[in-house]
């Protein structure tokens, strides 16, 4: 997977995180910014320091001796390479002494967070600061490179069954290799595509708009998913495979940090 220019989006890193993030995050999913969780701030700071394209939400209730943090964000903030990062901080029980610290004093640009106010609360304040940072930069959509044998489809063309892996994946829709030569045809309506990744299995309708022929992967395709033919729980399974892709390359990615 490519490392992304800032018009693409940034990384939006959660550092610490407890449980009432993850209904947080996946608010934030639905608005298809690119969300991360880590626990590991030192390698995260390196790792930042070569891709600073990035945001970070930093809870600072986190272990016995909030200096910690304290002094992890003034390092971004004083740091040439990092300086650009949007930095803010999440806490249960802030007071206004933390809340003057943090902005007037380390000069957080991305908020000061109390996280008593609820999961709801939370995630709109974060979706105001986020669209502020322009955090989703120019793209609409979130879309991973799927790791091999990850995904894989099959669908009719011509009354006959085709399969084929999936290249790339968002929820508007797919690239495509066909394994065999019975592609469909640029602007095709394709019903009842199953879609296959890592076990998750569901159907979805889609336009192929775009056609190459590959001679080393075979027939390329270009496939819009039809918004109407996703429910719930499809966009669930599709948000939540593509999520997972996103962590394990950002894992691997702060590993090597």
């Amino acid at each position: 997977m490519e490392e992304q220019h800032n018009n693409f989006g940034k990384k939006v890193f959660f550092l610490n995180p407890p449980s009432v993030i993850d209904e947080v995050m996946a608010i934030l999913a639905e608005a298809e910014y690119e969300v991360y969780t880590t626990r590991d701030h030192e390698r995260l700071a390196r790792y930042i320091r070569k891709d600073p394209e990035c945001m970070v939400f930093v809870n600072i209730d986190e272990g016995d001796d909030e200096g910690l943090w304290r002094n992890w964000i003034k390092k971004l903030r004083d740091d040439e390479l990092t300086v650009g990062v949007g930095v803010g901080v999440f806490t249960m029980l802030g007071n206004d002494d933390q809340r003057n610290t943090y902005l007037m004093d380390i000069g957080i640009n991305a908020g000061f967070i109390v996280l008593k106010l609820g999961a709801a609360k939370t995630a709109e304040i974060l979706l105001k600061t986020l669209e502020a940072n322009e955090a989703r930069g120019r793209r609409k959509y979130v879309r991973v490179q799927c790791p091999p044998d990850s995904a894989e489809f099959n669908c009719k063309v011509n009354g006959e069954l085709s399969r084929g892996r999936i290249i790339d994946l968002s929820i508007a829709g797919m690239a495509t290799y066909f394994q065999d030569g019975n592609a469909p045809v640029l602007h095709s309506r394709l019903i009842d595509i199953q879609l296959s990744l890592r076990g998750m299995r569901f159907l979805v309708n889609g336009i192929v708009v775009g056609a190459r022929e590959d001679v080393d992967h075979g027939p390329f395709r270009l496939t819009m998913f039809e918004p109407s033919s996703f429910n719930e729980e499809k966009r669930r399974k599709l948000r939540s495979f593509i999520g997972k892709v996103l962590q394990t390359y950002i894992n691997e990615k702060i590993a090597m940090s």
